[in-house]
């Protein structure tokens, strides 16, 4: 068995034959009243020796907590030592009231300020404040119920010199303020330092009971050492021992925090139990005596200074989250604009390293076209090399054109929208297109007239067609269909305020893997590829729906993955012409058609 649990079995031992020699009277008035008196003081100095030991141990708050409850217990000890003198030394009873009361009553301010002193209290000092509001609301609460149902009716059927009565009264008076701020640390400490306070507010509440059954008797003129009551001092003692020697398992500042319902609803109750007791009070004597009154009227004051502590705090706490929140919208802006540089700075690099990419690849494919006339007569070998690396230039030129128009060098906005004949304009890209090891069906009309670039259109048209036979195996077909009617793409950029007006709508389908439909939006995002292994088989920078529904977007359009059983199917939404549009100019030649490749 451990030291403390030898020390805390003795300790209740000795508190049990305390109780057992002044119920059973052994030894006559004499021996009875001094195991009392000499015991309450030796429980007295105990408990001053045990909380001067936690200070020591402790540091900061909880060292000046033990500090004054050390402060308290000697007081306590003083009192009791000058209560004993007058009844085992000078042979007479103590006088009431004594230099013993003073003592006594001493105690009460010192052990209230170590309550509001132990570091599981609020930290900050608004929190302090507004705790000590809330127990002084609880200690005033319960003193207008204790006036009101005892107290009062104990005070005026009281007899002795009003000095004497006061001073009675102030014993469970100190009391009910004492065990109210008590209660109130502990409820609201955190969990790991709640045990020693609990402790220490059941050591007030014994000593709070043993002083108003002390007031009691006195002021009835039937107290005397010895009696029952001396017990609740004594226990009270020895829990402050137990509680000093028990230190908490958790440093201040750790641990869970009770919830702020918590913190409001002990005040809460306390008031409306003494509104309640007003309303009795009301009800049978019809009127509050000034002692009532008086003390609501310090309630209500309480209260209103906790409500506007509680606005002031709010108000603080509203201009620090303001100005916490400006400062990182400030650098969330800075933030933004670097990534902007960021961005602007990586598509300069793009379009300057795309454009002096140009010139010599446009050299290095003139070149490898030449060699490649029939009357040079290349051998079969040499032939193949050139056509090889001829293939390899033009795809490196097609990435070029890739990059250069999605980093929007060459995205044309200040082409007017004007009417064309998409079919006309269709049916050239289709001429011009070579897929490779599939088969191509186009149904298109003779004439059909939308609104927008013709030169945007054809590159969406590339863009889509070189999709199409990237990712559809060989053998398979490539369907083409455009027509007309009120079916809109289900795109961002396009309107769908009327659901009957007029589109021109193109569909580029394949008969390959498709596009899952969790990846439906993605694939239109810049350099976004579905399989990264499987597009560098086939060339591409992942850019090539990028463009396509960018420039759809800058007409007016769009462009979406439809769905589909079998393969892709993308389905461009262009707008049918307005009779304010211009019509475009006749066509005389085949379209330009740039061979970027997604």
């Amino acid at each position: 068995m451990s030291s403390k649990r030898r020390f805390f079995g003795a300790a209740f031992a000795a508190f049990a034959a305390y109780v057992v020699a002044l119920a059973s009277g052994l030894g006559g008035p004499a021996l009875v009243q001094a195991v009392s008196d000499l015991g309450i003081l030796v429980g007295a100095l105990a408990a001053a020796v045990a909380c001067a030991l936690a200070a020591r141990r402790d540091t900061g708050a909880a060292r000046r907590a033990w500090g004054l409850l050390a402060a308290a217990s000697l007081s306590w000890a003083a009192g009791e030592a000058m209560w004993s003198f007058y009844e085992l030394v000078l042979r007479r009873e103590a006088p009431f009231p004594s230099l013993a009361d003073i003592a006594y009553l001493g105690a009460i301010p010192l052990a209230a300020a170590a309550m509001l002193s132990f570091p599981a209290a609020p930290e900050n000092r608004s929190s302090r404040i507004r705790a000590l509001l809330d127990g002084l609301t609880i200690a005033g609460a319960t003193l207008f119920v204790g006036w009101a149902l005892v107290l009062g009716p104990l005070y005026r059927a009281g007899s002795g010199d009003l000095l004497g009565q006061v001073i009675g009264l102030a014993y469970p008076l100190g009391d009910v303020v004492l065990i109210s701020l008590a209660i109130f640390v502990a409820a609201t400490a955190r969990r790991g330092t709640r045990a020693p306070l609990e402790l220490v507010a059941l050591a007030l509440g014994s000593m709070a009971v043993a002083d108003s059954g002390y007031t009691y008797l006195i002021l009835k003129g039937l107290y005397s050492s010895g009696n029952l009551i001396d017990a609740g001092w004594m226990a009270g003692y020895l829990l402050l021992v137990v509680s000093a020697l028990r230190p908490s398992r958790q440093s201040a500042g750790t641990g869970a925090r009770p919830s702020e319902r918590a913190r409001a609803a002990l005040p809460a109750a306390a008031v409306l139990a003494a509104v309640a007791a007003a309303a009795a009070e009301e009800v049978g004597s019809g009127a509050l005596e000034p002692f009532l009154f008086w003390n609501a009227v310090a309630i209500v004051v309480l209260v209103l200074a906790r409500q506007i502590l509680t606005v002031l705090e709010n108000h603080a706490l509203t201009r620090n989250l303001e100005a916490k929140v400006q400062a990182r919208t400030a650098e969330l802006g800075a933030a933004v604009r670097d990534l902007e540089e960021a961005a602007r700075l990586q598509e300069r690099f793009v379009s300057n390293v795309s454009h002096e990419l140009r010139t010599p690849l446009a050299a290095i494919i003139a070149a490898e076209r030449t060699l490649l006339r029939p009357e040079l007569g290349l051998s079969g070998e040499i032939r193949e090399f050139v056509e090889r690396a001829e293939r390899s230039a033009t795809r490196m030129s097609d990435l070029v054109e890739s990059l250069l128009a999605a980093s929007g060098i060459e995205d044309h906005t200040a082409h007017p929208r004007v009417v064309f004949d998409a079919a006309e304009r269709l049916r050239w890209c289709l001429a011009g297109f070579r897929p490779r090891s599939k088969r191509l069906e186009a149904v298109i009309p003779d004439v059909l007239l939308a609104a927008g670039d013709p030169q945007r259109f054809d590159m969406i048209v590339e863009q889509l067609l070189s999709n199409a036979d990237k990712f559809a195996p060989a053998g398979t077909r490539i369907h083409v269909r455009l027509e007309s009617g009120a079916r809109a793409a289900r795109s961002p950029a396009v309107g769908h305020s009327d659901p009957a007006s007029p589109n021109v709508c193109l569909t580029v389908a394949d008969e390959g893997p498709g596009i899952p439909p969790a990846l439906r939006e993605r694939v239109f995002e810049r350099f976004y590829q579905i399989d990264a292994d499987h597009t560098r088989a086939h060339g591409g920078a992942g850019v090539g729906l990028h463009i396509a529904r960018s420039l759809a977007e800058l007409m007016g359009g769009g462009l979406v993955v439809e769905d589909s059983a079998r393969g892709a199917v993308l389905r461009l939404t262009l707008a049918a012409p307005a009779t304010s549009l211009v019509p475009a100019a006749p066509r005389d030649r085949r379209p330009r058609l740039l061979r970027a490749s997604s």
